[in-house]
């Protein structure tokens, strides 16, 4: 008996014993390129490195369980060891998030799997590590798509089919010439094969991605594996351009998105709503960001921290005037001059005066120091919390910049009206260049050189409409950021595409859903339309409004509709209950576009500020969000809007050619 319990002992020392499912992350930034010598400039990936884990942190990543590999440490060597350390970690459950923060380029395709061909040359997608050779060598220090691609497929069989991989791409994938003035990852020419051995395999077909995810390599789903989603900064063929936060530095244009959408992660948030919040913080004139795989399941599998309206303090200073650091910057959507109120922790009840009020007056990604304006917080920061009663916008100016060919008058006629608007900053590189070009005063995107809008020289209004057009392109920016979050005003909203058919005699409307191209976000060749359904899962009846803004920047107001009787005082949603189904046609200009939905307890009456540019102030005197938006108009400072009694949400989309999909 005693050998036969022996035996049985031994046998179960042999099962592997699996740990508790966790959150792990292992993030991977190169920022100090130029140290290795090898032709790359440097990034602001460390930035992005410490925003990311900060994130990660406040979603229940534990300290322990994030890997950072940064700079030097992150040789092409470096990088495939820790991929082993880390993926050894791994145990079946485990939420995944995977951060590549630095340089991309394309290099020649060693396996024949790729779509992306120039003539008869095919490439791979790769990220630059540290020890990568700009131009020399056929990609043999590259971290090519193929290898990702492995280590993807080895993750999602160690989760298993209850665990998630989100892997985060911020690097650049390709890009000949760069004639704009942004800073931006990659933008090195492909590396040029000299005899690129194929080893067998086709190319692949199909939708248009990233270029990072390869279908035949890395299936979509299957048994056993676990869920994959991959979000990039841009497409392809595109470069991606760096952000600059209110301190006026660079960061990774998706860690911050992916960064601020985190903070506003709604309960049952999918990855496709997350990754449609943070497609709003990147310009579309610059690029697109993609999502590929799993993006209906939830975030984390639901395992995160959904928004709460309250912030915690970090620091307390008493000498002098009262100082309090709090745990929330610009991701957090917290900007100087937004008032903030402290309560005990123990509770706030509804109406009760708070400890202390004051107003923010410096900040960072992360934290914000708040000046005491009345009362005072006593206590320790464990016992207290923060709550912003008046939220403030931020980085709401336009940079401006006057082409030297732009003649000597204009410049000077220029200079004057663009300097009398407090909401644009004359002679600073950043947004958008003045230029002639032939007989048009062109205005172009500095970052892409692209053209964004053109008037004629000897118009005689072509100054203020090129001042007008600069208000609409920084407005834009503001409205979509715009970002309230309130669980008594929580709205959702399906868009999608159909064939509608209306009965002349009967007046009814049919639909028929039609099924497109499954892409990053819903995308409407001009020959269907959209239906949009509202959903108010909070727990207050709202009124709804709906702005719409178009690639050119100029807002309309598309809900409530002013030609429905049933709209006349306002499209009210109760509590718990869904819109009627609206339907929407789409024209160009062509490319991304974003509807911003805003729920009020009360109806906003917004068109007459829009329809007459922030002329007609007369609904700004009973509505702060009118008065907000009448100043955006106006190039005035965005004023502070009450924070308690909104709440938006973005949908964003593109308007293609009709067959592009």
């Amino acid at each position: 008996m005693k050998r036969v319990m022996g035996l049985l002992v031994g046998i179960w020392l042999v099962v592997p014993v699996w740990a508790a499912p966790a959150k792990r992350a292992l993030l991977i930034g190169i920022a100090n390129y130029r140290a290795a010598g090898l032709g790359w400039p440097n990034t602001p990936a460390d930035r992005d490195l410490v925003l990311m884990k900060t994130i990660l942190q406040e979603h229940g990543f534990l300290n322990q369980n994030i890997s950072v590999l940064p700079n030097q440490q992150a040789t092409f060597a470096g990088i495939h060891r820790r991929m082993e350390v880390f993926i050894a970690s791994l145990t079946p459950g485990d939420k995944v998030v995977i951060l590549f923060s630095g340089h991309g380029q394309q290099v020649p395709d060693d396996n024949g799997d790729e779509i992306d061909d120039e003539g008869d040359v095919k490439y791979d997608e790769a990220f630059v590590a540290y020890d990568t050779p700009s131009e020399t060598g056929q990609g043999e220090k590259h971290i090519r798509d193929d290898q990702i691609g492995l280590w993807i497929d080895r993750i999602r069989r160690r989760i298993g089919p209850n665990g998630h991989l989100l892997l985060l791409m911020d690097s650049c994938h390709s890009g000949t010439i760069n004639r704009g003035e942004g800073s931006v990852r990659g933008g090195k020419p492909p590396i040029r094969p000299v005899l690129v051995k194929k080893t067998g395999g086709t190319a692949a077909s199909g939708e248009i991605g990233s270029g990072y995810l390869d279908k035949k390599r890395v299936p979509s789903s299957g048994p056993g594996l676990g869920k994959f989603i991959l979000m990039t900064a841009c497409l392809p063929n595109q470069l991606n351009y760096d952000l600059t936060d209110d301190q006026g530095k660079p960061i990774g244009a998706l860690t911050y998105a992916v960064s601020c959408a985190f903070r506003q992660l709604e309960r049952n948030d999918t990855y496709a709503r997350m990754f449609s919040k943070a497609a709003a913080f990147i310009d579309p004139n610059t690029q697109n960001p993609t999502l590929e795989g799993d993006g209906g399941e939830r975030v984390l599998g639901g395992s995160f921290t959904a928004y709460q309206p309250v912030l915690s303090l970090t620091a307390i200073k008493n000498a002098g005037e009262q100082l309090i650091e709090v745990a929330g910057g610009y991701v957090a959507g917290v900007y100087n001059r937004a008032k903030i109120a402290f309560y005990p922790k123990s509770g706030q009840a509804r109406g009760k005066a708070p400890l202390a009020t004051g107003h923010v007056v410096n900040g960072s990604l992360t934290r914000s120091w708040v000046r005491i304006d009345s009362g005072r917080v006593a206590g320790l920061p464990a016992e207290i919390r923060a709550v912003e009663t008046e939220k403030a916008f931020g980085n709401w100016r336009v940079k401006v910049q006057i082409a030297k060919n732009v003649p000597a008058e204009l410049q000077r006629t220029l200079s004057q009206a663009l300097g009398n608007q407090p909401a644009i900053l004359v002679g600073q590189s950043g947004d958008l260049r003045i230029e002639t070009s032939q007989n048009y005063l062109l205005l172009r995107h500095t970052d892409t050189y692209q053209p964004y809008d053109s008037v004629l020289l000897k118009a005689p209004d072509a100054v203020a409409y090129c001042v007008n057009r600069i208000i609409d392109y920084g407005q834009a920016k503001v409205i979509r950021n715009l970002s309230f979050t309130n669980p008594h005003y929580a709205i959702r909203a399906d868009f999608v595409p159909v064939r509608v058919q209306a009965d002349s005699t009967t007046g009814s409307v049919t639909a028929d859903t039609v099924t497109l191209l499954k892409t990053a976000f819903p995308q409407f060749p001009s020959d269907v339309q959209g239906q949009l359904t509202i959903y108010n899962e909070g727990d207050r009846d709202v009124y709804i409004t709906l702005i719409n803004i178009p690639p050119g920047g100029r807002l309309s107001i598309l809900l409530p509709d002013e030609t429905a009787d049933d709209q006349i005082d306002g499209l009210l949603i109760p509590a718990g209950q869904k819109s009627p189904p609206f339907y929407f046609a789409f024209n160009p200009p062509y490319g991304t576009e974003f509807y911003k939905i805003i729920a009020t307890p009360r109806p906003l009456e917004l068109r007459p500020t829009v329809e007459s540019r922030g002329a007609d102030r007369s609904a700004g005197a009973q509505n702060p969000f009118a008065f907000f938006v009448g100043n955006t108009y106006r190039g005035e400072s965005p004023t502070p809007i009450p924070s308690d009694e909104m709440a938006t949400t973005t949908v964003t989309f593109k308007v293609v050619p009709e067959k592009t999909l």
